[in-house]
């Protein structure tokens, strides 16, 4: 695990060397164990080393040639079987890292040989053989790369400070993503970032870089589609799981030469990556859970400490105080780069730093949810079940009648017009029941209450952000739908974002089983009835994740319906935060020049009397807050 930074463009090799030496030193903490620069006259890359494979002779950048060579933050888990079969094929190896496995299979089969590639990476190659430079993200985007053109020449990194760091000066806030950021907690799925002129390489994305003219293409090369299919009696889908995930698991065990732990919450998820761990010879690693000092009323130590008692693990249990809160919120957008309200980022950086006392790797369980029909899909399919029933029926004749009926006029202040969903199911039938509210989905400040808090400005809606995706999707039915969409955008910017920056702000690699290319590309096609169950059996969430567990685990934590990180500073906010988010709003200055204050007012005095809506929005402006405070 590394973090690497480059820069092409009009620039001295002295120039070069300076920029990659601040770039590698303001994410040092990604990579604390080694570091190494390659620069020349208008081009040079660099990395910081967080060491797992090879542990002495990883050192990057790696040359073949003194030619090509390769900078590579991440894991490859399927590396010792693609070395195996470039030796036969003639390959010399100097290392035994994973990293010089990437640059030899490029140079023996090309950029298109790296779809060879299980794991998570943010990768540059650069072949100055050919004058070219391709940087690639994974395909879920477990790992950041960023990139941009500023002062007259291209820079990239795995985190957006050491693009920072590089420039004479920062550029523009983006307040288009500032604006999507209040409708979503965090800044969706780019490219476009908090930065005007600096982008995310999405995920499953790869850019191509020409040293000489100076410009590039970027393409897509895997996407998670989801298009379930139906039901196959000739499949064995629990042992098809099984298999999948036993190896994506000791795959992401065995890939390293460190101690590897794992995240264990008590909720399902954490708790079958732990139960897999075990069952593949794995005894006594170490298992983490956090909660916060004093909170009974949320804390789920009492189902953590239930299945590392059952599985025998050497299980440690962190405590967070409200002094830990406040203090690390403080710091937290500078370990995020771009404004990420989600509160459980603060945990999540102390279970880290205390795991990382023993380990050097710990695998989480990101992606269930996204991939297995986790959250309240269940519900979904239920109230998808129940609409199918009922609209199937009407004639889509019916529906196109209909929305003549209702006006334009403006949409509600939730949700969609009667117009959207007649037009809908008369495009889609009863499949188009649910896509006026994927469309206009804004689970934190909906658009008429950002137009209420912008002091000046007029922005687009962040609708358009779940519009695009909704029009890229291959299959019409509603869970897919929706499922593509979480995957998407969700899952990329909120959930591994969170897990990527808080594990590597403790030098810690966070790894996630559930996401192997193999599990997400079985997952896309699995059935609903393996996914959520049906009207006959009963519907349920991740049931085949459910079935892989009934021998593994206890029945209470099969059972368990999911309650997400639990967390109680919205109860500590009208009592032991009041005066500290006050303070952080009102007396320091840091939103005024964008909102109005008065609004600002009128959210925090509806949290102070326990609108959890509220709470929520206050949150997001205090976050935002500390990041002016560190970056803008």
């Amino acid at each position: 695990m590394c973090g690497v930074a480059g820069v092409f463009g009009p620039f001295t090799e002295n120039e070069v060397s300076r920029k990659i030496e601040k770039m590698c030193t303001a994410i040092r903490h990604r990579g604390p164990d080694d570091r190494g620069f390659s620069t020349f006259p208008q081009q040079g890359i660099g990395m910081t080393r967080l060491s797992f494979i090879d542990l002495e002779g990883g050192h990057q950048p790696i040359w073949l040639d003194d030619k090509v060579g390769i900078v590579f933050n991440g894991e490859i888990y399927n590396y010792i079987e693609l070395r195996d079969d470039l030796i036969k094929r003639g390959a010399s190896f100097r290392t035994h890292s994973d990293t010089e496995v990437i640059l030899q299979l490029y140079y023996y089969e090309g950029i298109e040989g790296l779809d060879k590639l299980e794991g998570m990476y943010g990768i540059c190659i650069l072949d100055r053989r050919y004058g070219r430079a391709f940087l690639i993200r994974d395909p879920i985007g477990i790992k950041p790369l960023y990139y941009g053109n500023l002062d007259g020449g291209f820079y990239f990194a795995s985190e957006i400070k050491a693009i920072l760091a590089a420039c004479k000066k920062k550029p523009q806030v983006n307040l288009q993503c500032i604006n999507d950021y209040l409708s979503f907690r965090y800044v969706p799925a780019g490219p476009e970032t908090v930065w005007k002129n600096i982008y995310k390489l999405q995920a499953g994305h790869m850019i191509e870089y020409d040293l000489n003219n100076h410009t590039y293409s970027k393409n897509q090369y895997w996407s998670p589609d989801f298009i379930s299919a139906p039901l196959d009696s000739s499949r064995d889908y629990k042992n098809e799981f099984e298999d999948l995930f036993l190896k994506s698991v000791n795959q992401q065990l065995l890939a390293s030469e460190v101690p590897v732990g794992a995240c264990l919450s008590g909720g399902i998820d954490s708790s079958a990556i732990c139960a897999a761990a075990v069952e593949l010879g794995h005894k006594n690693f170490h298992t983490y859970s956090v909660a916060f000092q004093g909170d009974r009323n949320h804390s789920e130590l009492g189902y953590a400490n239930m299945v590392a008692r059952h599985l025998k693990t050497n299980h440690h249990d962190v405590f967070v105080t409200i002094d830990d809160f406040k203090e690390f919120m403080e710091v937290h957008p500078w370990y995020t780069d771009e404004p990420l309200a989600d509160l459980t980022t603060v945990p999540l950086y102390f279970l880290s730093k205390e795991a990382k006392k023993d380990v050097k790797a710990i695998l989480s369980g990101e992606g269930a949810d996204e991939f297995l029909a986790g959250y309240q899909y269940n519900e979904f399919a239920q109230v998808s079940y129940k609409r199918q029933t009922q609209l199937s029926r009407i004639p889509r004749f019916i529906f196109s009648m209909l929305s003549h009926i209702y006006p334009k006029g403006h949409k509600r202040q939730e949700g969609h017009t009667k117009q959207e969903l007649f037009e809908s199911l008369s495009q889609f039938g009863w499949e188009g029941y649910i896509r006026p509210f994927l469309r206009n989905y804004s689970p934190q400040f909906s658009e008429n209450e950002k137009k209420r808090l912008w002091a000046h400005g007029n922005y687009e809606s962040s609708c358009r952000i779940n519009q695009n995706l909704l029009e890229n999707c291959l299959s019409r039915n509603p869970m897919d739908l929706e499922m593509t969409i979480k995957a998407h955008d969700w899952l990329v910017e909120q959930m591994l974002m969170k897990a990527d920056k808080m594990s590597m702000a403790a030098s810690l690699e966070s790894r996630v089983p559930f996401l192997s290319r193999e599990l997400m590309e079985w997952c896309c096609t699995l059935p609903h009835e393996w996914k959520v169950g049906t009207n006959k059996q009963g519907f349920t969430t991740k049931r085949v994740l459910r079935e892989f567990s009934v021998k593994r685990l206890p029945r209470e934590i099969i059972d368990r319906e999911k309650q997400g990180f639990p967390i109680p500073i919205y109860e500590w906010l009208p009592d032991q935060l009041n005066g500290w988010a006050k303070d952080v709003l009102f007396h320091q200055g840091l939103l005024e020049d964008w909102f109005d204050m008065q609004e600002v007012k009128n959210i925090f005095d509806k949290a102070m009397q326990n609108s959890i809506h509220h709470q929520n929005n206050i949150f997001e402006l205090i976050t935002l807050a500390f990041w002016r405070k560190n970056w803008d």
